[in-house]
């Protein structure tokens, strides 16, 4: 009896030693060896706000204004005005001041017209082809203005007003390049009377006319780094 009892003892006490050495071994065991570390990035991430995306537009901005409009010596034809002026005046009045230096270099300096427009914005030689076309149809319509020398610059003309972003205009100015070419046409045929013809293209554009001003005008003062050099 005796003998199975000490047998019993025996058997629990090896029983315990194992369970002992299975805890200890878990025990030991590193949270990297029980699961993988997952390398975690805690680095705020998250989308641009519509400020930041406006400050770096400004910021770029600010960068292509000083590049893109590097005029050469004796070449720089804005005006100069104070930045109350600019705001202040308007339409035809405001487009007056700033066309001065450009019409004082063709006509007062006697500078040919085809040496100045390369070197004008591209702003500049909107505002000068639209004041030149403006000019012709308001003092004779749209046969004066094809019996000007502005013709000669019918793509150039066509692409600057594309430049100001006016459907209307650009396709105005479309329409006259292309009659121009008929209206040639018809004078060769011998068709001497031409007035009901042009009667239509007069109107329309005196319709239109204070429209394009003040598009022009919002264009420039949207950009006024094309058209002024303000005083401190």
């Amino acid at each position: 009896m005796r003998k199975y009892y000490y047998l019993n003892l025996f058997v629990l006490f090896v029983l315990f030693s194992c369970n002992n050495t299975e805890n200890k071994a878990e025990a030991d065991i590193t949270p990297t060896e029980v699961s993988p570390v997952v390398d975690v990035d805690t680095t705020e991430k998250r989308q641009a706000s519509p400020m930041d995306i406006a400050e770096y537009n400004a910021n770029n901005s600010a960068k292509l204004v000083a590049s893109e409009f590097v005029f050469r010596d004796g070449w720089d034809l804005r005006a100069e005005m104070s930045k109350i002026d600019f705001e202040t005046l308007k339409s035809a009045e405001l487009e007056m001041k700033l066309i001065g230096p450009i019409y004082s270099k063709i006509f007062d300096l006697d500078e040919d017209a085809s040496q100045v427009i390369p070197e004008l914005s591209k702003g500049q030689r909107t505002l000068y082809y639209f004041r030149k076309m403006d000019e012709a149809i308001t003092e004779g319509g749209i046969e004066n203005f094809y019996a000007s020398t502005l013709p000669e610059n019918m793509a150039e003309i066509k692409n600057s007003f594309v430049h100001l972003q006016n459907e209307k205009l650009s396709h105005f100015f479309t329409v006259v390049a292309k009659n121009y070419g008929e209206s040639k046409s018809i004078k060769v045929n011998g068709n001497a009377d031409l007035a009901p013809y042009f009667e239509k293209f007069d109107q329309e554009y005196s319709q239109n006319q204070a429209m394009f001003y003040k598009h022009l005008e919002e264009y420039i003062k949207n950009n006024p780094q094309e058209f002024v050099k303000f005083k401190e």
